[in-house]
């Protein structure tokens, strides 16, 4: 694939605020919950938004509790659109903006000792590929083992 290069620059006097909102509910074998948050920035010296400040992201987590000894997960993840870069032309200063961004991840653990636990999921189940993400947002399969006390 092409190399990405990345530069930051500091910025004299920025602004971010925000709102985080989440809640859940279980009944039995079944769990849920769900977050939203909102997160302003901006550049008060240039006054112009803040690069790389997703107004606005979310998760939800629909989760089976100790089905037949496994428990399954599914999560989705959504972030906004969010600036991404800036480009002086003249007086006028262009922004453009990386797109919106939604994933799902899926997980299964088991437990396979009294106080341990194995994991496996992936991240981006489908392979969602956003223009303009930094990093990577490729598809993640991973495996774990946890203790609980």
């Amino acid at each position: 694939g092409a190399i990405e290069e990345f530069t930051y620059a500091n910025v004299a006097r920025g602004l971010t605020r925000g709102v985080d909102v989440e809640g859940g509910w279980a009944a039995g074998w079944l769990a849920f919950d769900a977050a939203y948050s909102y997160l302003y920035g901006r550049d008060l010296t240039a006054q112009l938004p803040l690069l790389g400040v997703t107004p606005h992201s979310a998760r939800a987590t629909l989760h089976l509790v100790r089905t037949a000894f496994l428990d399954p997960s599914i999560t989705v993840l959504y972030w906004s659109r969010a600036p991404a870069e800036q480009t002086s032309l003249g007086l006028n200063t262009v922004t453009t903006y990386r797109a919106s961004f939604t994933r799902v991840d899926a997980r299964v653990a088991r437990t396979i000792a009294r106080a341990w636990d194995l994991q496996v999921g992936v991240h981006n189940l489908f392979g969602a590929t956003p223009m303009l993400w930094p990093g990577t947002t490729a598809r993640e399969l991973y495996a774990g083992v946890s203790f609980r006390r």
